[in-house]
């Protein structure tokens, strides 16, 4: 499947086909930059089908509507057939011609609802498709956001692993001054270090207080992983304020 997250094959084939992310090999960066692409693309498929199933969902409202202006029209067949019984004739299929243009009317309203019905249903599943590709390319966004955030940790780690050698070395030779005493008046004695100096060797982090909520570096994170799924090229650098 290749190292980065791709999302399940789309359709290929049709008016409304899908791209199809193939193997990225440019890093998570890039792999992220072309499933933003291709969920955008699926997002716009997605919007394009949801306005036509309204107006389908509209279609068939209408046509309902003209259908149900008919609702008499066998009603009326009917009676005419009654009334030709009670005068002693025979019920005839010879009906007037108003009344046969409200029937051939009525069956053609008939008609075009089933059409509209057809075509609403089938848009409805081709909805329900693009709504499960979304999805799909939406969490390969995300995946892939996620392992871009991975890399930037690594390149943190490095950072504060020179930093954790620096403050080592000059913690040592700190120290180590700390630690000597020299004849001074008389008597050995520590040199006049500073407080400030001696306070420089406690190196223990600040206290955080747990379970008060998000930490403001939490924040900073979740916002840089929010920009990365909207836009590849966003720089955590930009949020590390």
């Amino acid at each position: 499947m290749g190292r980065y997250a791709t999302a399940r094959r789309a359709r290929t084939a049709g008016p409304g086909a899908l791209p199809d992310q193939s193997r990225t090999d440019g890093g998570p960066r890039a792999a992220l930059a072309a499933a933003i692409r291709d969920r955008n693309t699926a997002k716009r498929a997605r919007d394009k089908t949801a306005e036509a199933v309204e107006r389908a969902q509209q279609l068939k409202r209408d046509r309902e509507a003209a259908l149900s202006t008919y609702g008499t029209v066998d009603a009326d067949v009917t009676a005419l057939q009654v009334g030709m019984m009670k005068t002693g004739g025979t019920m005839s299929l010879d009906l007037p011609p108003k009344l046969i243009t409200r029937l051939r009317d009525r069956d053609q309203a008939k008609a075009d609802l089933a059409s509209a019905l057809s075509v609403h249903t089938a848009l409805v599943k081709e909805l329900e498709g693009l709504e499960h590709d979304l999805a799909d390319w939406e969490g390969t966004v995300k995946r892939n956001a996620a392992a871009v955030l991975a890399e930037e940790a690594e390149r943190i780690a490095n950072d504060l692993m020179v930093a954790k050698r620096t403050m080592w070395s000059l913690s040592d030779q700190l120290g180590g001054l700390a630690a000597l005493y020299f004849p001074q008046d008389g008597r050995a004695a520590p040199p006049p270090i500073s407080k400030r100096a001696l306070d420089a060797l406690d190196v223990t982090p600040p206290l955080k207080v747990m379970g008060a909520g998000p930490t403001s570096e939490q924040q900073m994170w979740r916002k840089y992983f929010d920009q990365l799924c909207v836009d590849a090229d966003a720089r955590f650098a930009a949020v590390a304020v």
